[in-house]
């Protein structure tokens, strides 16, 4: 970025005409700027007619008056024309003030539009360098990812194959145990059918046997109490006898129900046809 413009004295001026006419050189506005390096016209062009005017030549020898006259009118026309040419060269040098603060400016804003970008550009450069290493960060997490889950499959195919491995040789144990508690059943089924059967045959025999066995005693006992009584009545002395057997007879009663139950118990099982 260019510094600010340092502004010409009358010195840098004069200095840079004498250097002119030295040099056997046209001092003019453009020659000094040019020589200078720096400065408005306008500037340039006041400290200029400055320095002309402190270079006036030194008084002449007395001219005749016609000659005078005639040096007067030269004079005051090349006055005028310089006039002219003085407004002229103001005029283009306001212009060419204007032109160079615009260009100046222009410049500027160039300038800093360009250091501007050139910062943007280092922001874009060093994201683009994040967004890399990102974008290496997320490939390399992607990579092991799908390592892992080849990993996982390979894992889920090993256990496929060992699970339906093992299912293959539980396969006819499960067949066979199904058909052996499918025939367990049907054998329960009979089973349970002929032990239902037993149950009632028993439980008949059971009941039969109790109305024998009731009907034997009540008939017994009348019996032995009606001869008992018959004897009674002649031989007195057997009645002592007599009332111990009816206290023998009563025990008798009273442990053959305990003997039926007993016997009952060890009733030999009845043959179903089926192994023990």
């Amino acid at each position: 970025m260019a510094g600010p413009l340092i502004a010409i004295t009358y010195e840098d001026v004069a200095g840079a005409a004498e250097a002119l006419r030295a040099a056997d050189t046209k001092v003019t506005i453009l020659a000094i700027r040019e020589k200078l390096g720096r400065g408005s016209f306008s500037t340039v062009k006041k400290h200029l007619d400055r320095w002309q005017s402190d270079e006036q030549l030194p008084t002449a020898m007395p001219v005749p008056a016609q000659l005078e006259s005639l040096w007067n009118e030269a004079r005051r026309a090349a006055e005028a024309g310089l006039e002219q040419e003085r407004q002229e060269l103001e005029r283009l040098a306001a212009e060419l003030d204007s032109r160079l603060a615009t260009m100046e400016a222009t410049v500027l804003e160039a300038t800093h539009a360009r250091a501007l970008a050139e910062s943007r550009l280092l922001e874009r450069n060093a994201e683009l360098d994040r967004t890399l290493v990102l974008v290496e960060d997320l490939r390399a997490q992607r990579d092991h990812s799908e390592a892992k889950r080849t990993a996982a499959e390979a894992a889920l195919e090993l256990e496929r194959l060992a699970s339906l491995e093992r299912w293959q040789r539980l396969a006819d144990p499960i067949d066979a145990v199904r058909c052996t508690l499918s025939e367990l059943q049907s054998q329960g089924h009979e089973l349970g059918d002929l032990v239902r059967s037993s149950a009632r045959s028993v439980a008949a025999d059971l009941a039969e046997f109790s109305a024998l066995e009731r009907q034997s005693r009540v008939s017994s006992y009348d019996l032995l109490r009606r001869d008992i009584a018959n004897i009674a009545e002649p031989l007195p002395p057997l009645q002592a006898s007599v009332a111990g057997i009816e206290r023998q007879f009563t025990r008798l009663s009273r442990a053959r129900p305990r003997a039926r139950k007993s016997g009952s118990r060890r009733r030999p099982p009845v043959d179903d046809g089926w192994p023990r």
